[in-house]
C-alpha cells in the first residue's frame, strides 16, 4: 500500500494505491483555507499545513500497511525553516507579485534580477516574480537575519517530507527546476548567479534525483500518527511532473492539458531544448518536457463569478452561494455560434508580463451573457493552444486532460478537441498529482508498471472533434493577432 498526497493551493489531495490491485483503492481532497492574500502578498502558513497533513495520516485507512509516502508540492513559491524545520516565513507562493516593487537604480526587484540572469543557460525558464529565485532575493534584502548557517530554504513539500523523517531538508530537480535559478541539465544550483545576486549559498538544499527516498519515517512521527515504522518517505515532486505522471505516465504520445487554479500544456521532447513560449522542465529518468503555463485556469472562472455575483447583490439584491454550474449551462447553450474573444490575461502573463486582459469582436448582435461567459471558458484553451503552437514536437495522438477544470467543466473537453482537433480523455483517477507521486515511490520500491496503470485508468469519458466548433480555428488567428499586436504596441 503507498500514500500519495499533494500539497495544492487551495487544498491537500491524498489517495491510497494497493499496487496488489493496481488501483486507487482511497482518494480524498480537502480544503485548507490556508492562502492569505494582502497587496501583493500571497501566503500561506506551513503549519497550519503540516497539521492538516498529520491529521490526514492520523485517519487513513490501512495505514499500518503504508510501504511508502510519496509528496507533490505546488512550484516556484518557497519558505525559510531552520535545523528543526520549524517555519521562519511564511510559505510565500508561485502567485506572490512582492517582487514587482520597487527596489533600486529605478527598477523593481524582478527587473533588477533579470538583469543578472539575463545570460543564463540551461534553467529551461525565465526568472518571474512568484518563484524561488527571485523571492529569496526579496527576503536576503529585507530580512538578511533569515540568513543563518543552519537555516534552508525550500518548496513547501520539502518543509513536509523531514517533518516526518526528521532528516535534513532535500529536494529534487522538478522543485528545484522551478526556482529560475536552477541548472537542469547540470542538476546543480547556478552558484554563479547566487554569488552575484549575493545570496549565502548555504541556504539552499541538496537537490536529488526525482522519486529518491528522503528515509525513513521518524519512529516517533509513526507511533503518533499510528503509521507503519518501515514506511519509507520519498523527497517531493513537483505537481506539474507529478499530476502529468498520475494521469499520462511517462508522456509517450499524448498531450497533458491541466486547468487547475492556473493552466498548463505538457509534452514530452526527450532530451533538453528550449522551446519559444515555453519552459523546459525536468521531467524524470533524464527525460524533459516542454510546459506552457498559464497563469489563467480555475482562477478566471472564480473572477467571472464573483464579476456575477457582483451584478445579481448590486442590481438585484440577490446574493448566490455559487454560479458555477449556472455558468456551465449558459455557456453550454450558444458555443457553436459566437464570436467574442476574450483575453484571459486578467494576473498578466508570464512570457507577455505587460498584456492585460481584453475582449474583442463585440457587436450588438453578439452582446450576450451566453457569449461573453463561453468567451471566458475559450480564453483559457485559446492560451494553451497559443503554446502548443510554438512546440516543435506535435507528437500527441491524443490530449489528457486533468485538473477538476476538465473534470467539472466537460466544456473545457470539448473546446480542446475541437480546436486541437485530437480527441480528449478525461482520466478515471480524481487526484492526478498525488496520485503521481504515489506511483513514483511504488514503482522505486515495489517495481509496479506505471504504464500499466494508466491503460487501466484512463478514458472514462472521450470527447472528439465537433464540426459545429470548426469555426474556434478562425476565431483563434484573430487572438493571435491581438497578442502579436498588443506586444508590438509595448
Amino acid at each position: 500500500m503507498y500514500l500519495g498526497i499533494d500539497l495544492g493551493t487551495s487544498k491537500i489531495a491524498v489517495v491510497l494505491y494497493n499496487e496488489k490491485e493496481n488501483k486507487i483503492i482511497f482518494s480524498s481532497s480537502y480544503a485548507h483555507n490556508a492562502l492569505k492574500i494582502k497587496d501583493k502578498f500571497y501566503e500561506i502558513d506551513p503549519e497550519k499545513i503540516k497539521r492538516i497533513c498529520f491529521d490526514i495520516f492520523k485517519n487513513i485507512p490501512y495505514k499500518k500497511e503504508i510501504k511508502g509516502i510519496g509528496i507533490s508540492t505546488q512550484m516556484h513559491g518557497c519558505l525559510i525553516v531552520d535545523k528543526n524545520f520549524n517555519p521562519l516565513t511564511p510559505l510565500i507562493t508561485w502567485e506572490d507579485k512582492r517582487t514587482l516593487l520597487s527596489f533600486k537604480y529605478n527598477k523593481t526587484y524582478i527587473e533588477y534580477i533579470k538583469d543578472i540572469c539575463k545570460n543564463i543557460e540551461n534553467t529551461g525558464t525565465t526568472i518571474s516574480t512568484g518563484f524561488m529565485g527571485a523571492t529569496i532575493f526579496y527576503l536576503k534584502e529585507n530580512n538578511p537575519d533569515l540568513f543563518r548557517k543552519e537555516n534552508k530554504v525550500c518548496f513547501l513539500g520539502d518543509y513536509i517530507a523531514p517533518c516526518l523523517t526528521k532528516e535534513k531538508v532535500k529536494t529534487d530537480i522538478t522543485c528545484a527546476g522551478s526556482s529560475g535559478i536552477f541548472d537542469i541539465v547540470k542538476k546543480d544550483w547556478l552558484w554563479d548567479i547566487i554569488e552575484k545576486l549575493k545570496i549565502p549559498n548555504y541556504i539552499f538544499p541538496e537537490v536529488l534525483e526525482t522519486g529518491e527516498i528522503l528515509g525513513l519515517i521518524n519512529k516517533k512521527i509513526a507511533k503518533e500518527l499510528g503509521i507503519n515504522e518501515k514506511c519509507k518517505v520519498a523527497v517531493s515532486i513537483g505537481d506539474n511532473q507529478a499530476s502529468i505522471l498520475g494521469c499520462a505516465g511517462y508522456l509517450r504520445n499524448k498531450i497533458v492539458l491541466n486547468i487547475g487554479t492556473g493552466s498548463q500544456i505538457s509534452e514530452n521532447i526527450g532530451n533538453y531544448k528550449e522551446i519559444k513560449y515555453c519552459d523546459t522542465r525536468y521531467f524524470i529518468k533524464n527525460n524533459y518536457i516542454a510546459v506552457g503555463a498559464g497563469l489563467s485556469g480555475g482562477k478566471t472562472l472564480k473572477i467571472l463569478e464573483k464579476f456575477l455575483k457582483e451584478i445579481g447583490e448590486k442590481i438585484f439584491n440577490k446574493k448566490e452561494p455559487s454560479l458555477y454550474k449556472k455558468m456551465h449551462e449558459i455557456a453550454e447553450k450558444n458555443k457553436s455560434n459566437n464570436n467574442i474573444i476574450t483575453g484571459t490575461f486578467f494576473s498578466g502573463s508570464r512570457i507577455f508580463p505587460e498584456i492585460k486582459g481584453f475582449i474583442i469582436n463585440l457587436s450588438e448582435e453578439n452582446f450576450k451573457l451566453e457569449n461573453f461567459i463561453f468567451s471566458f471558458y475559450l480564453g483559457v484553451i485559446f492560451e494553451l493552444y497559443f503554446y502548443y503552437r510554438n512546440l516543435s514536437e506535435n507528437k500527441g495522438e491524443k490530449i489528457i486532460g486533468s485538473g477538476n477544470g476538465f473534470r467539472k467543466n466537460p466544456l473545457f473537453a470539448k473546446i480542446s478537441s475541437s480546436i486541437f482537433n485530437l480527441p480528449v480523455s478525461i482520466p478515471l483517477t480524481k487526484e492526478e498529482a498525488a496520485t503521481g507521486t504515489c506511483l513514483v515511490i511504488a514503482e522505486k520500491l515495489s517495481g509496479i508498471d506505471i504504464e500499466e496503470f494508466i491503460r487501466d485508468n484512463t478514458n472514462r469519458d472521450v470527447y472528439y472533434p465537433d464540426k459545429n466548433l470548426k469555426y474556434l480555428q478562425q476565431l483563434y488567428d484573430t487572438y493571435e493577432d491581438t497578442i502579436k499586436n498588443l506586444t508590438k504596441i509595448f
